[in-house]
């Protein structure tokens, strides 16, 4: 439990489990968008990883350690827009700083973030109002 595995469309199977977590740390959620591949674990800080598809690499691996917050969902976009939330509030991560860096927020709490053609969407933790990023 806990562990990923990737699909390997050459065979038909899946293979895995990938390492590059942690020992005892499982995968929590995966998302994927144009060409990459992000997890949440269960660690309790600094808990997003991007996988390395470099045939000789094929693990998980922290983008930039000790920069990332601690987020409870994670989403990613076609155009390779990676969101997450923590703590109630929206994040976008930013390719050039490599960095979480706050958005613009909604007027409630948040706990969940989709994302996809239609756009960036959150969902409130108290009332279950959505609200779109624009």
């Amino acid at each position: 439990m806990g562990g990923s595995w990737l699909y390997n469309s050459r065979t038909g199977f899946f293979d895995g489990p990938i390492g590059g977590l942690p020992s005892g740390v499982s995968a929590l959620q995966v998302t994927v968008g144009h060409g990459q591949a992000w997890v949440l674990s269960s660690e309790s800080s600094d808990n997003v990883y991007v996988y390395d598809d470099n045939p000789t690499v094929e693990k998980w691996f922290h983008p930039n350690p000790f920069a990332v917050p601690t987020l409870s969902e994670i989403a990613e976009s076609t155009d390779e827009s990676l969101w997450g939330v923590s703590a109630g509030k929206v994040y976008l991560f930013d390719t050039s700083t490599i960095l979480f860096g706050l958005t613009a927020q909604p007027a409630e709490s948040v706990f969940e973030v989709k994302v996809g053609t239609a756009g960036v969407f959150v969902l409130s933790s108290g009332t279950g109002h959505v609200y779109s990023f624009e």
